[in-house]
């Protein structure tokens, strides 16, 4: 059965982050619903009876999650959504089975392999992506979808799903004092440079620091750390073309009335607070934020979260998504000596910074599936079954 579950756990992963993989031209199926059968057919081999009793903790945590997610499902016979409505309908479900997969057949002894999988998908994202870069092909990631489309014929992952994922790799391997780690986090940061993700980058930076305070370690230079910054330092200077980047993204206070994106993000931020203020309790419905933001039945991405569930869910579906994070970091914060239970903590609050920055219900599963590997690893520490 081991196999079983090293398998069950590369197509978990696969199918939390499809949106890496769907965009490879040819492919004759969806591969979120290829990837949902095959852990469906493994379920009953690997599913853990034990797991049906649930800590006190646990139990908030899936109530938060499971309680708001009916929520969004019920609301469709309000909602003045019809074509956005279907399609974050079934994201909705999908986040639900996402959450609740690896609580019922996975447990800590797995985490490590977790780690594994990461480590070896952020490796070829680096491969692709520094293919792109030395064959001068990185322009694509300053295009738009639809011009990326209309040139390649098929989309591609943008900066931010790419650089949130190498930035959720490079947490969960805090901790490791390996050469090849080092390097990988040192290339990775050079990437996320050159892919001019601001918010993957801030947020990482602050995890690492308040990583750094909270366990309150102390960095020695060593010799070989001297020598491996020395050799890293003269390949940046060697290979990278500071032209590459557009530095001026990362002037955030400079270029801020002019960025788009920032004043895009203040727009939704006004129209979805007018729309709360006159819905509060029960909001518009699943999917309506669309139509409140664009005045069109689309999906589009309000980039928060708690101004999401507010908009479209009311006044009880914004607490619900508070209550959730407050209790996963309560704990994050409470139990900082142990290590693993921290690192996922710290993958959970940069993601929360993300989907409060940039992020929409519709692919909330990222961030509910290290909710799930925290509440494992918390039942482990506690010596508690699930």
């Amino acid at each position: 059965m081991a196999y079983l579950r090293k398998i069950a756990i590369i197509i978990y992963i696969l199918l939390v982050y499809s949106g890496l993989v769907k965009w490879i031209p040819g492919l004759p199926v969806d591969l979120t619903i290829v990837f949902t059968a095959i852990l469906l057919v493994l379920f009953p081999f690997l599913f853990k009876h034990q797991f049906l009793s649930v800590s006190s903790f646990a139990k908030v945590v899936i109530f938060s999650v499971l309680s708001l997610s009916i929520l969004f499902l019920l609301t469709n016979v309000y909602t003045i959504s019809t074509d956005y409505a279907m399609s974050k309908s079934i994201a909705t479900v999908l986040n639900m089975f996402c959450f609740i997969y690896p609580l019922l057949l996975f447990d800590e002894s797995d985490l490590p392999y977790f780690k594994k999988v990461m480590t070896a998908g952020n490796v070829i994202i680096l491969t692709i992506l520094s293919f792109l870069y030395f064959t001068d092909q990185f322009i694509y990631f300053q295009m738009s979808e639809k011009t990326i489309e209309s040139v390649l014929g098929f989309g591609i992952p943008n900066y931010l799903s790419l650089g949130t994922f190498i930035s959720v790799s490079l947490i969960f391997q805090i901790g490791n004092k390996s050469v090849f780690n080092k390097i990988i986090m040192a290339y990775s940061i050079f990437i996320l440079f050159v892919l001019g993700g601001r918010g993957p980058l801030l947020f990482l930076f602050f995890i690492f620091i308040l990583h750094y305070f909270l366990t309150l370690e102390i960095k020695k230079f060593s010799i070989k750390n001297v020598v491996i910054l020395f050799l890293g330092g003269i390949l940046l200077l060697q290979y990278f073309d500071f032209s590459a980047v557009n530095f001026e993204r990362f002037n955030i206070l400079g270029n801020f009335s002019e960025d788009e994106s920032a004043l895009e993000r203040i727009f939704f931020i006004e129209e979805g607070y007018k729309s709360v203020a006159n819905h509060l309790f029960m909001g518009l419905g699943i999917g309506s934020s669309g139509i409140i933001l664009s005045g069109t039945d689309v999906s589009l991405y309000p980039h928060n979260l708690f101004l999401e569930s507010l908009m479209e869910v009311g006044f009880v579906g914004g607490l619900l998504y508070l209550l959730l994070y407050f209790c996963i970091f309560f704990k994050t914060f409470k139990n900082t000596q142990s290590t693993t239970l921290l690192i996922l903590g710290l993958i959970s609050l940069y993601l929360f910074f993300q989907d409060m920055k940039s992020g929409s219900f519709d692919s909330w599963r990222i961030s509910l599936m290290w909710i799930a590997l925290f509440v494992i690893e918390y039942r482990a520490k506690d010596k508690i079954q699930i």
